[in-house]
C-alpha cells in the first residue's frame, strides 16, 4: 500500500510542499517495515502507532490525492490569499 502511494505522489510537481513531506514519511515507514516481521518493535519504531492505525492512516491519505491534486492549497490564487503552508515548516 505505501509503495503504491509513492507511486500516487509521483503525480504532484517535484518541490510540492505535500509531495515531499509524505515522500518522507511513507519511505520512513517502509523502512521501518522492511527491516523486521516484529509487529511490537514495528509499532516501537513507529512511535507506538498500532499497525492497523498506520493502514488505516495510509488509507486516508490514500483518499486525499486526489482532492489535493484538484485543489492544489500550497498555490497562491490570488495576490490577497498566500499559500496554505501546513508542511512547510516541517524539517
Amino acid at each position: 500500500m505505501i509503495e503504491k502511494y509513492l507511486e500516487e505522489l509521483q503525480q504532484f510537481e517535484p518541490g510540492t510542499p505535500y509531495r515531499e513531506y509524505m515522500e518522507k514519511v511513507s519511505k520512513s515507514r517502509l523502512e521501518i517495515l522492511r527491516s523486521t516481521e516484529d509487529v511490537f518493535e514495528i509499532e516501537d519504531k513507529l512511535g507506538n502507532i498500532q499497525i492497523e492505525e498506520m493502514i488505516h492512516m495510509q488509507e486516508d491519505e490514500m483518499k486525499l490525492v486526489p482532492f489535493l491534486l484538484e485543489l492544489k492549497p500550497w498555490e497562491v490564487h490570488d495576490k490577497w490569499h498566500k499559500p496554505f503552508g501546513l508542511w512547510s515548516d516541517i524539517p
